[in-house]
């Protein structure tokens, strides 16, 4: 029973490293400022759409955007969306950092920040998931914050995902923006991971039943 254990442990252990070295978060660093429209960025295909939606570093709106030093996706009035896809190839999401597009630095026009950032996602062979994310609405002056957003674990086995905001009071300045998307392996790979786990666990097992 050591011998099984032990093996189904490193298996584990071994499943897990992999993981960590196949998932990767997309930072938009290779993107060129002010770039819209359809990009590529860290492997995968984006389209993003509406008025003055772009890459940016910090420099677009002053004091008002938010900014963590980086490149970052910001698409300030709505309709405008992000859709991430890799070309054609399942993929996964486990997370990414968002926030409103600006503030107003006003705070009667507070209500004005969208409440969400709500991403849908296409699954292979049909059907989708969504979520929404409560957006840190922050303080009535300077730049909006960043929050760690999570994925609940039906955003899998996706063929793409669309991100966009709501919640304003006026809907026009339905904005969003995004960076730091982490994406995982695709299905094959965990699949072909757990079928190697359960082989060495099957080995370990038979070795044992020959010892006995």
């Amino acid at each position: 029973m050591r011998t099984f254990g032990k093996a189904v442990i490193a298996g584990l252990a071994l499943s897990v490293s992999m993981i960590g070295q196949a998932s990767q978060v997309v930072t938009f660093e290779d993107v060129g400022v002010w770039t819209s429209g359809n990009f590529q960025s860290g492997g995968f295909n984006f389209s993003l759409n509406g008025l003055a939606s772009t890459v940016y570093n910090g420099q677009y709106c002053g004091p008002a955007c938010p900014v963590n030093g980086t490149n970052v996706v910001i698409a300030p009035y709505a309709p405008s969306s992000l859709t991430m896809s890799k070309g054609g190839a399942a993929f996964g999401l486990l997370g990414f950092d968002g926030a409103a597009s600006f503030n107003f630095n006003d705070s009667n026009l507070n209500p004005y920040i969208p409440h969400n950032i709500d991403v849908v996602g296409n699954l292979v062979g049909g059907g989708t998931v969504s979520q929404s994310f409560a957006i840190n609405r922050g303080p009535s002056s300077g730049p909006l914050p960043f929050t760690t957003f999570a994925f609940n674990s039906g955003f899998n086995n996706l063929s793409s995902v669309t991100f966009s905001a709501s919640g304003s009071t006026q809907p026009l300045y339905n904005g969003f923006t995004v960076d730091n998307i982490a994406a995982v392996p695709e299905p094959e790979t965990y699949a072909m991971m757990l079928a190697g786990l359960g082989l060495m666990g099957l080995f370990a097992k038979r070795k044992k039943q020959k010892v006995a």
